[in-house]
């Protein structure tokens, strides 16, 4: 029997720490190794506590996704200290969702995303 996948999602776990801003950076390459031209393409990462959860607004994390040039496949992400602080530490999930278009979204990796506790902790006053 044959089969077909259309699954094209990598997988790649990231861990952070809570309260530290969490930026990293990807390379999307082809199977040849080229780097993919980007142009016109959009990213959308979110940290959710399961892949379950069918409601729109129940993500906990939202990165924000920069290119500085299209062309060499890099994309930037980053999550605010502020956001990370949310978090408390413990095992979530986490997309990232490549979009050319309105109609087109595509999952391009996928994996755990594990907070780990920190020591120093930001004060609320002085």
């Amino acid at each position: 029997m044959a089969t077909l996948s259309t699954d094209i999602a990598q997988t790649l776990d990231i861990t952070a720490r809570r309260g530290d801003t969490c930026q990293f950076q990807i390379n999307f390459k082809n199977a040849a190794g080229t780097a993919l031209n980007l142009t016109g393409y959009t990213f959308l990462m979110e940290v959710r506590e399961n892949n379950l959860s069918d409601v729109v607004d129940d993500f906990l994390v939202l990165a924000i996704a920069t290119m500085a040039d299209a062309t060499t496949g890099v994309v930037s992400f980053a999550i605010t200290a502020a956001n990370m602080r949310g978090l408390p530490g413990g095992d979530y999930v986490y997309d990232i969702q490549a979009r050319k278009d309105p109609s087109t979204s595509n999952t391009w990796v996928t994996g755990d995303f594990i907070v780990e506790e920190d020591v120093s902790v930001e004060s609320s006053g002085g």
